[in-house]
């Protein structure tokens, strides 16, 4: 009697090769998208997980990371954006009012 042995990989050849195929046709990288898709699920993942069975530190945790990280980076941009507007206006941050001003 001959086996034949089989391996199976899910999913469809041209399905596999689609995505690859649309971001090489949308000019970008597959393989950074494909890389970042996967880290959103990830996170995705780990977020609803910890909201579902975790108990109540880890579901605050859970819910206050992505909150700093919003928080941090709208400081950022709003500390570049004040920085941008001082080099505009030529302000240097530092006043002139610890000077007595001989009349």
């Amino acid at each position: 009697m001959i086996r034949a042995q089989t391996f199976h990989q899910s999913g469809h050849p041209v399905l596999r090769a689609a995505m690859t195929g649309l971001m090489k046709g949308l000019g970008a990288d597959a393989n950074i998208g494909g890389q970042a898709i996967m880290a959103y699920e990830e996170f995705q993942r780990w977020g609803q997980h910890n909201l579902e069975y975790g108990t109540p530190a880890r579901k605050f945790i859970t819910i206050a990371k992505p909150l700093a990280v919003v928080g941090l980076i709208a400081a950022g941009i709003a500390l570049i954006v004040r920085a941008a507007a001082n080099e505009q206006t030529g302000a240097t941050g530092t006043s002139d009012k610890s000077v007595d001003k001989i009349p």
